[in-house]
């Protein structure tokens, strides 16, 4: 009797333990029980807060539950991503990430998280073309033009960028390396702060998303120069790619997507994940998408988390070409 008393004991204790261990990757109960907040690291208005708050639209409609944005801007969006990496990881918490969460490590010694260590990709939802544009006083109508004036003029020509280390910067920096020019770095909190500079004619130069320039574009108060993906975007037909404009082999390309915290419960992320493939469906989003400027692209869990591990070995290395040294 005894032992069959400690056998069951044992049983028991183990249903205990299996059923902890089983708790620790599903959510506690049905999920979400409250609102649920996506952190935007970036100032509202740009880019990346326009597809967020798209996103969060129909991801409130599909769960019947809010989900807020709350913007956390500074430090070249590390006080967001901080934010969220060292969140409670209960679903609760997300944030629209950038491709620029990839640059990062390259360029900080100190950065208080890692892009795959403490976040749990969920899905990519965009690719970003980008597009360098100047303001129409430049006299420069192609990108040979500009490379000859900067030539001409060292260290006079300014651009912009959204923080040291955001793919803006980066773009500019490979612009430099490959060009051989000397252009001014001005560092702004975010793409839609650097354009009352740029229309005003106090910067010459950015490459910017194309969800916030086209607008100035369309309206003349820009002139784009060239985009910077592989292939020309198709709201802007006539402007070509840096590649074809002469600087053979430049791309950079950017993205937007969901992240949370990792260790976030494993059917939390599969039902975020098949929410947002859902969204990035709708003939709607996608419109909504194209219109500013970007690429529906919703991925799965690991094709998104191949994506991240690529974007830092690759970004590595155009870092280390460029030259730029990392900072504390």
């Amino acid at each position: 009797m005894k032992k069959q008393n400690g056998l069951r004991l044992w049983m028991v204790a183990g249903v205990i333990v299996f059923s902890a261990a089983f708790s620790g990757v599903r959510a506690a109960g049905p999920w979400p029980e409250k609102p649920v907040r996506i952190v935007v690291p970036f100032i509202a208005g740009g880019g990346t807060d326009i597809h967020a708050r798209i996103v969060a639209d129909e991801l409130g409609k599909i769960f019947g539950q809010q989900f807020l944005i709350q913007n956390m801007p500074g430090g070249t969006a590390q006080v967001g991503y901080g934010y969220v990496a060292k969140a409670p990881s209960d679903g609760y918490t997300f944030v629209m990430g950038t491709g620029g969460i990839t640059i990062l490590p390259s360029l900080y010694t100190k950065l208080p998280f890692h892009p795959l260590k403490d976040f749990q990709p969920v899905s990519q939802l965009v690719r970003i073309q980008n597009v360098m544009v100047v303001h129409p006083s430049l006299p420069a109508k192609t990108l040979k033009e500009f490379i000859a004036l900067a030539k001409a003029n060292p260290g006079k020509i300014t651009y912009a960028s959204t923080g040291v280390g955001n793919p803006p910067h980066l773009a500019g920096e490979l612009l430099k390396t490959m060009a051989g020019i000397d252009i001014y770095h001005v560092a702004y909190k975010a793409d839609n702060a650097v354009m009352p500079d740029l229309i005003g004619g106090r910067l010459e130069m950015f490459i910017s998303p194309l969800a916030v320039a086209l607008p100035f574009i369309e309206a003349k108060r820009l002139r784009a120069i060239a985009v910077t993906a592989k292939t020309r975007a198709a709201s802007m037909p006539d402007v070509p790619t840096m590649d074809e404009a002469g600087l053979k082999g430049y791309e950079i390309t950017s993205w937007y997507g969901i992240l949370a915290p990792a260790g976030i419960p494993q059917d939390v992320i599969e039902r975020m994940n098949g929410a947002l493939l859902k969204i990035v469906a709708m003939p709607g989003v996608r419109e909504k998408f194209a219109q500013n400027g970007s690429e529906p692209t919703g991925t799965s869990v690991d094709a998104f988390r191949k994506i991240i591990e690529d974007n830092l070995k690759n970004f590595a290395k155009i870092i280390e070409a460029s030259g730029a040294k990392p900072l504390d």
